[in-house]
């Protein structure tokens, strides 16, 4: 915010503000007096360090003036300062809010979108929960879609957090996907360079997973391929949210058949490894996901065979809780199985069972 004050006070200490190309020793053209008149309204503004920012109607109205702007360099001002204000500002946001930032957004200026993105990430992440449908509401969804495919890190980055942010809204879960958003995430899961990007895209994928109606379109854009693959990936954020992803996925027979098919990606085997994870969410989720592809005869002997039994016991006996239920409810489906029930009924498997009734 000091990059924004220390504008604001070259504009009203000399009325020009700092060019990036110059002609001679000039200076770009005065500011026009409602500009001038609203870095005076922003800069007061902030002057005053506001523990929770209220946007007034005469503070919106000078950031409305910034936004819309020709001067680039004031719409990078607006963007800083709605980025600013956004990590702070408890109130529910206005679609009058929204607009001069879903303008800022359709920007091409990456300074103007990397600020624009957060502030949308802020205040959707953080705010209250109505501020997600005033989003949407605000047609924000396509330019912040269309940024997910923008060269810089830093506003892809965002733009992932906003559309997992939003992906958490019923309406927004089956739009994303309509409009074609699910395949630059999926990209980004598999090629982001960026750990927070590739994180920020696959929590956004696994939010569209929630859905029925989005599962098959998206197993046919090849993302059980990808959320396998991430199974390997070092950070257990991810393993969690690929391992969810999976698990939702595995509740369709047909993406059951796909799974069991990919021998050579072994998603069982993989799902077995994170079941030693030092990280007990992504051992729940391991669990619940070779619970749902348990639901098939050919997958519950392919998952005894590959050795689940002994870590399915180690996680009955030393699981939390909810790790444990998840445990006991991959065994049971397992159990269905008659050619697994030798195993099942081996005495050192059995003489867990009694203990989790106590």
């Amino acid at each position: 915010m000091e990059t924004f004050m220390e504008f604001c006070a070259c504009c009203l200490c000399c009325g020009c503000y700092p060019a990036r190309q110059y002609r001679g020793d000039l200076y770009e053209p005065l500011l026009l007096d409602n500009e001038r008149e609203a870095v005076n309204r922003l800069l007061r503004f902030l002057e005053q360090k506001e523990e929770k920012p209220r946007l007034t109607d005469e503070r919106l109205h000078a950031l409305c003036t910034l936004s819309y702007s020709d001067n680039v360099e004031l719409q990078r001002s607006a963007a800083l300062c709605f980025s600013e204000i956004s990590s702070r500002m408890m109130a529910p946001v206005s679609g009058n809010v929204m607009e001069p930032l879903v303008a800022l957004l359709e920007s091409e200026d990456t300074q103007v979108q990397r600020h624009a993105t957060l502030a949308i990430n802020n205040f959707t992440l953080h705010g209250p929960e109505s501020n997600i449908r005033t989003t949407l509401q605000s047609g924000a969804l396509y330019p912040l879609l269309t940024l997910l495919s923008s060269p810089d890190i830093e506003v892809q980055c965002n733009a992932c957090g906003c559309i997992t942010s939003l992906a958490t809204n019923a309406k927004a879960k089956r739009e994303i996907v309509v409009k074609r958003g699910s395949r630059p995430l999926l990209q980004l899961a598999s090629e982001a360079v960026d750990p927070r990007v590739q994180r920020n895209a696959v929590g956004a994928l696994l939010n569209l997973t929630h859905l029925e109606s989005n599962r098959s379109d998206l197993a046919k854009e090849g993302a059980i391929k990808i959320f396998n693959d991430l199974l390997l990936d070092d950070d257990t954020e991810i393993q969690y949210y690929c391992a969810a992803a999976l698990s939702n996925m595995a509740v369709d027979p047909e993406h059951r058949r796909i799974m069991g098919s990919l021998w050579e990606r072994n998603i069982p085997g993989r799902l077995i490894a994170l079941l030693s994870s030092m990280a007990d969410k992504v051992k729940c989720q391991a669990c619940l996901a070779l619970r749902n592809l348990a639901s098939d005869d050919t997958n519950q002997q392919q998952i005894v065979r590959q050795g689940a039994l002994p870590k399915l016991y180690h996680l009955l006996k030393t699981g939390s809780k909810d790790t444990q239920v998840a445990a006991v409810a991959c065994v049971r489906n397992l159990s269905i199985c008659k050619a697994n029930q030798g195993e099942l009924l081996q005495d050192w498997f059995l003489a867990i069972l009694p203990r989790l009734l106590r």
